[in-house]
C-alpha cells in the first residue's frame, strides 16, 4: 500500500492525492471496502478518469468534460488517474476510506488540487 510519505507533501485525508511520479507504484489491491468518488473537472480540458487495475494497467472509464463531474464507485485502496488528451497523468488519487468524497481537479502545476468534501 502507499505510505505517507509518498503523498508528497499534500494533506492526508480520506482520498490520499499522488503525484504522477507514484504510478508505477500503485496498483489496486483490494476490494473490501466500497465508496463513491465523484470526480469534478474544473480544468479548460477534457480529463479522462483511469482506473488502476490489480496489475497496475490503466482501464479508462470515462471523459470527462470540462465543468463537467463524474460519480464513480470504487473500492479503498484502488487507485485513479486523472489523464490528459495525450494520455499522460494530471494526478493520481488512491482513496483510503469508505464514504462519499467529491475531487475537485484543478490542474498539474497547482498545489492543494483537491477539495474533499463527505
Amino acid at each position: 500500500m502507499v505510505a505517507g510519505s509518498q503523498v508528497d507533501r499534500e494533506p492526508l485525508g480520506p482520498v490520499l492525492e499522488l503525484t504522477c511520479a507514484r504510478e508505477p507504484e500503485l496498483r489496486s489491491l483490494a476490494s473490501d471496502e466500497s465508496l463513491h468518488l465523484v470526480f469534478h473537472n474544473t480544468t479548460q480540458t477534457p480529463l479522462t478518469l483511469a482506473w488502476l487495475d490489480f496489475n497496475g494497467r490503466k482501464v479508462p472509464y470515462a471523459t470527462l468534460p470540462p465543468g463537467e463531474s463524474h460519480r464513480q464507485q470504487t473500492y479503498v485502496t484502488h487507485p485513479w488517474l486523472a489523464l490528459d488528451a495525450d494520455g499522460q497523468c494530471v494526478r493520481a488519487y488512491l482513496p483510503r476510506v469508505p464514504g462519499q468524497y467529491t475531487v475537485r481537479i484543478l490542474g498539474p502545476d497547482r498545489r492543494a488540487t483537491t477539495r474533499w468534501n463527505k
